[in-house]
């Protein structure tokens, strides 16, 4: 994971220019011409480096596919679901009022032409069913919820190399406590998120303890100057923010483990490729 303190990190979002044979490729796909499936996947695979490495040469901080295998935000749907169809009727509303443009846009441009907006005309239903059953990525990182002890009741071992955001060090003085203590009150596991929290108590505590008194101004003082030991590890703030938070987790053995920053105590490197499942 890339940070910077001095500098807003440059990314993007969204679809960048195809080369013209592989959008070729994706509109024979959409007329359903045929395409050679082995030759269009190693086509993606190939402009996804070229892509790439546009970026890099561009100075782009964080990178992206450019969504090279996708036919097209709008097109994309009716490759993998049945039951959309046809054209919708639709005009962008800063467009209704010049049709010049629209005609140009959608009419005369061979790439508008194929900007399709479907209409719902049928049960929705996913095309190969079966690629459920065969998805089973060697990386997978997911957001909210994966730290919950819900996640891992669901799905048993299956959380295991799944990344995550935050982190905690599994060995760190205290934590065992604070996971016993949780367990009594609220006979329940503790969300590894929840860590974090606990520990900013941990700070106002430490800090109106090194304080003396109840002094808003003061303790706030002893905060943003002071370093402090919690069960999430090492607390120190520069300018109102955490300097050195734990940014990247992982499933590791069925636990919630810390990976990155790898400088930071306990923290575990990255279980790659995820363990397959079965």
């Amino acid at each position: 994971m890339q940070r910077s303190d001095d500098r807003i990190l440059t990314t993007h979002a969204g679809s960048l220019p195809r080369p013209p044979d592989l959008t070729r490729m994706m509109w024979d796909l959409l007329e359903q011409k045929p395409v050679d499936e082995v030759q269009l996947q190693a086509r993606v695979k190939q402009a996804v480096a070229e892509v790439v490495a546009r970026q890099c040469s561009a100075g782009v901080d964080i990178v992206s596919d450019g969504e090279m295998s996708k036919v097209g935000f709008s097109n994309y749907v009716m490759r993998r679901y049945s039951g959309f169809a046809n054209r919708a009727q639709f005009v962008a509303t800063d467009l209704g009022d010049f049709p010049d443009i629209v005609n140009k846009l959608f009419v005369e441009n061979e790439g508008g032409q194929h900007l399709v907006l479907p209409n719902v005309e049928g049960p929705i239903e996913l095309r190969d069913r079966d690629a459920v059953q065969r998805f089973n990525p060697q990386i997978m990182y997911l957001a909210i919820g994966t730290p919950f002890p819900g996640f891992k009741t669901k799905f048993g071992n299956k959380v295991n190399g799944i990344l995550m955001y935050g982190g905690l060090d599994p060995g760190a003085p205290g934590l065992d406590e604070y996971y016993k203590a949780h367990r009594a009150m609220f006979n329940r596991e503790s969300e590894a998120g929840a860590v974090s929290v606990y520990a900013c108590l941990e700070v106002t505590q430490q800090a109106i303890e090194t304080v003396g008194e109840i002094d808003r101004t003061k303790i706030r003082d002893a905060i943003a100057n002071g370093t402090f030991q919690t069960i999430w590890g090492e607390i120190k703030y520069r300018n109102q923010l955490n300097a050195d938070p734990w940014a990247v987790a992982q499933w590791q053995n069925g636990e919630v483990v810390g990976l990155y920053p790898a400088s930071k105590r306990g923290a575990r490197p990255v279980q790659f490729p995820k363990p397959a499942w079965t």
